[in-house]
């Protein structure tokens, strides 16, 4: 679990979505923009598009946290960071998620 300073804020989510930067692999989008702070704030968004069952959906967002927090490092500059995973991501193991989350890992 992700600690709760370390999460983006729920009110800054739609305008991260709209006004922010994207990235994107053949798992996972992420938005991000800058923040004032000098760590990220991370927050996974996982729509019943991906998976109808929560418990689907569930599973699919703790594999994408602990990847997080295998990627997290010491920055000089933070982000705020939503990442939204494609339909693909049921298919994928825990080692391609945390491949694909460092090629478009902000640093």
């Amino acid at each position: 679990m992700i600690p709760t300073k370390k999460r983006v804020p729920r009110q800054k989510i739609p305008f991260i979505l709209k006004k922010g930067h994207q990235r994107a692999s053949n798992t996972l989008i992420i938005r991000y923009m800058e923040n004032f702070e000098v760590f990220h704030r991370t927050r996974t968004i996982v729509s019943k598009k991906i998976a109808k069952k929560a418990v689907t959906r569930n599973s699919v967002r703790r594999q994408i946290h602990g990847a997080i927090l295998q990627q997290t490092e010491a920055t000089s500059q933070g982000y705020d960071i939503i990442i939204i995973p494609k339909k693909k991501i049921l298919d994928a193991d825990f080692s391609t998620i945390k491949s694909d989350l460092s090629t478009i890992w902000i640093n």
